[in-house]
């Protein structure tokens, strides 16, 4: 996590995530690649800088489709909730990824699976998944232990376990 946290630092505006976002798209071009998922964390992303989660999620949906026009590259987003950071934080990316619903793809539950237990999170895959949205929960590793992903895929219907 120390990576990402140095890297979502440099996420000082709008703008700044808007760019993220586009050369994310120009790098897989640059690799040959034509069609990618993009996996972001609005709250995480705003977190350093005090930017609103509603807007790091349009900065970054417009980033990448000026990326996708200019790089002919076709892309799909995930939007993470960061469990981390509690209920009430994952609510509010939800909301702001939600007044987007046709941009975003997917819906991801990532972080600390050990103190936040996915059963916490039941009303917001709800909500996820009434938007239509597919569901991926991450089974977090923690000390060398892998906290284990079958309590999160007992709550939610159709969900994806990454670890």
């Amino acid at each position: 996590m120390s990576k990402l946290d140095w890297g979502v630092k440099m996420l000082a505006s709008l703008d700044a995530c808007r760019r993220v976002a586009f050369e994310n798209i120009e790098d897989a071009a640059r690799n040959g690649l034509h069609y990618v998922e993009l996996r972001f964390s609005p709250g995480y992303m705003a977190m350093t800088h005090s930017l609103p989660v509603a807007g790091v999620v349009e900065a970054v949906i417009e980033g990448v489709r000026e990326g996708c026009k200019a790089f002919d590259v076709q892309a799909r987003l995930i939007g993470i909730m960061s469990r981390t950071f509690g209920e009430a934080a994952c609510l509010q990316e939800l909301e702001a990824l939600l007044a987007h619903r046709d941009a975003i793809t997917a819906v991801d539950l990532a972080g600390d699976e050990l103190g936040f237990p996915g059963s916490l999170f039941l009303s917001h895959f709800n909500r996820a998944r009434d938007a239509g949205w597919h569901v991926t929960v991450h089974a977090v590793k923690r000390r060398g232990r892998r906290a284990s992903g079958r309590p999160s895929v007992n709550w939610v219907p159709s969900v994806s376990v990454t670890v």
